[in-house]
């Protein structure tokens, strides 16, 4: 019963053990292996190491982590992966197991930090002597067990007029409106290349964080989505206005839950607000075509998605401090 290290690069000798470990645990689709592997591809340089902690030869704590800087170790966080990339099993003590991967690390470990923790996997408490929670986002889910007539009456009244006012806008300009669902793996490719145009065309070509088919991002959201195509977990939702491509939606899911990873718009058919009225189509074919309990939007809570949820949670990070001492001194200079 200890941990044990290896380097990231041999992550799929690992992975029927993460891809277990997660499904007995948190069953989040942005956790399984299909979705982690192109993070450490992409993303890793090669700092990146495996830890895993056995019972009885059975995984019951996994994670992707790095050195930062001296004494400073984190699991890994690249942009992409909306939560930290770290699974545990509720029932083994958090700040023993941490102990015990700090004694483990190669070379000095002052501070080991679990990135972006969803309050919804892990518990958060600061009553642990060397342990610290901080802030980070808010993020917001929908439940689909009530149906979506009843979801649709719970919306704003603000919400409703305005998508009657978008579509009557539409109509007065004869612009025919429609939502097209792609599962396929042979059309991701094309649909990446068309969601970088949407985003290169708009504000993010000035920022230079639009996706490309050639760049890092690009290739790693392909990946992704071609993993998830195989076995029909990914989804890719196009919105048209007019016969023009107005905004999309790429999605992963499991059996219980879909997650929206990235949105995007046609700025130049802003006028009609087309994110708005494609989520309002998307969410309606999520209610009455699958089975998914949940929606995931995993990103921070922006005004557009209290139009369309109430239910709003904590994603924080935890530090843990190998010395007491060490998470006064911290807090002291945080303040300071």
């Amino acid at each position: 019963m200890s941990w044990e290290l290896t380097k990231a690069c041999e992550f799929a000798k690992h992975v029927p053990e993460w891809d277990q470990l997660n499904n007995d645990t948190y069953q989040s689709p942005i956790l399984e292996s299909r979705f982690v592997a192109p993070l450490i591809t992409n993303f890793g340089d090669g700092s990146e190491w495996v830890c895993f902690y056995k019972d009885n030869g059975k995984a019951v704590a996994m994670g992707i982590i790095k050195k930062n800087s001296l004494g400073n170790w984190s699991t890994f966080q690249p942009s992409q992966a909306p939560i930290g990339l770290w699974l545990c099993d509720p029932q083994y003590d958090r700040a023993k197991l941490l102990e015990a991967l700090t004694s483990k690390i190669p070379g000095f470990c002052a501070i080991f930090s679990l990135q972006q923790q969803d309050c919804q996997h892990t518990s958060r408490t600061d009553n642990e002597s060397r342990i610290r929670t901080l802030d980070y986002i808010q993020t917001a889910k929908i439940h689909t067990d009530i149906g979506y007539e009843a979801y649709n009456k719970s919306r704003s009244k603000n919400l409703r007029k305005n998508l009657r006012k978008q579509h009557n806008k539409l109509a007065e300009k004869s612009l025919g409106a429609s939502l097209q669902v792609i599962r396929r793996g042979d059309q991701v490719r094309q649909s990446i290349r068309e969601y970088g145009e949407l985003e290169s065309d708009g504000w993010k070509s000035e920022t230079n964080t639009a996706i490309h088919t050639d760049n890092a991002q690009g290739k790693y959201y392909t990946q992704v989505l071609e993993n998830f195509c195989g076995s029909g977990d990914a989804i890719i939702y196009k919105y048209l206005i007019g016969g023009q491509l107005a905004a999309m939606d790429l999605c992963v899911c499991n059996q219980n839950s879909i997650v929206i990873l990235k949105t995007t718009y046609n700025e130049s058919l802003g006028e009609y607000s087309p994110a708005l009225l494609m989520h309002n189509e998307v969410f309606r074919d999520i209610f009455e075509n699958t089975a998914f309990q949940t929606i995931e939007f995993y990103g921070k809570v922006m005004d557009w998605h209290k139009k369309w949820s109430d239910d709003f949670r904590d994603i924080y990070h935890l530090n843990f401090y190998t010395l007491s001492v060490l998470k006064t001194i911290h807090s002291r200079r945080r303040r300071s």
